[in-house]
């Protein structure tokens, strides 16, 4: 039960952390950030290639073959947030 508990807290700042960046970033987009990346800008999104799939960075969160990507068991992410 503790491991479990210690887990999904883990996981809460782990999410946290990563909506936190995403709000850093979004507050002041880098001019150059589509060419850093590299990415294809599509108004706030940005579209590049992962793990052989579709990848977008949206302010909302991280999008990988149109699966929003969370933490969940150590593992890359699911759907489920």
């Amino acid at each position: 039960m503790k491991d479990r508990l210690r887990m999904e807290i883990m996981v809460d700042n782990y999410a946290k952390i990563v909506q936190d960046n995403l709000e850093r970033l979004y507050g002041n987009i880098p001019k150059d950030l589509s060419r850093a990346l590299p990415a294809q800008q599509d108004g706030k999104n940005f579209l590049f290639k992962a793990f052989g799939e579709n990848c977008e960075i949206r302010p909302e969160g991280i999008f990988l073959a149109q699966v929003r990507q969370t933490p969940r068991s150590g593992r890359p992410a699911s759907s489920e947030f």
